[in-house]
């Protein structure tokens, strides 16, 4: 393990920021990091440099990381990537880097932001929505249900009732010929009004069916 020296005016601000600082080697290997990494990690300084920095990385984040680090190598600077490193208790840490490669010395110089609060307020917002649109969901479909239901009472159960109402009406506007004018005359009047209840009822049992 080689720890590359730095002037003590670097070395300041690597121990001054409260910032992930570290200089990385082509080799995958950190060649110096601050004070923040080491507390961040939970890993001790000679750690962190004894391994490839990809064996502290969450597992699913290494193949998109080494990607980026190719681009890197081609002098595209990386702003603001994200990914995940795994702390020594076991715990996920988000970060986000910005860095830039020094093709002439062959190092990475790296600045992370501890983004984990920011990435959990996130997705506490996902699920959070996520729950209530499966609830919305849930109330639609039972709305739905409730409308078929209405629907088919009305048209099966109301429809059907004034339809015999109707029925006898007609009955007896047929048969009974010694019916006074005034009878005939509100049995006329109800058989309109059981006509128009019918096809309000059919028309609101259509309604009740159609989609929303």
């Amino acid at each position: 393990m080689h720890t590359l020296e730095l002037p003590y005016q670097v070395e300041a601000f690597f121990e001054l920021t409260p910032d992930f600082v570290c200089i990385a080697g082509k080799d995958g290997y950190f060649k110096n990091i601050n004070h923040a990494v080491v507390t961040g990690l939970g890993f001790t300084k000679e750690e962190l440099m004894a391994s490839p920095i990809s064996s502290f990385m969450h597992p699913d984040d290494v193949q998109h990381t080494i990607e980026q680090r190719k681009e890197l190598f081609k002098g595209n600077a990386l702003l603001n990537f994200e990914n995940r490193y795994i702390t020594k208790n076991g715990t996920v840490v988000w970060l986000q880097w910005t860095s830039t490669y020094f093709a002439e010395w062959e190092i990475v110089f790296a600045i992370a932001k501890d983004i984990t609060l920011r990435k959990k307020a996130e997705q506490q917002v996902a699920d959070e929505f996520a729950a209530f649109k499966s609830l919305a969901l849930d109330f639609k479909s039972r709305m739905e249900e409730d409308r078929k239901y209405l629907a088919t009472e009305l048209h099966e159960e109301l429809a059907q009732l004034a339809s015999v109402i109707k029925m006898n009406i007609d009955w007896v506007q047929r048969n009974e010929n010694h019916l006074s004018e005034t009878t005939k005359s509100r049995l006329e009047h109800s058989a309109v009004i059981t006509d128009l209840l019918i096809n309000t009822i059919r028309r609101l049992s259509y309604k009740l069916t159609r989609p929303s």
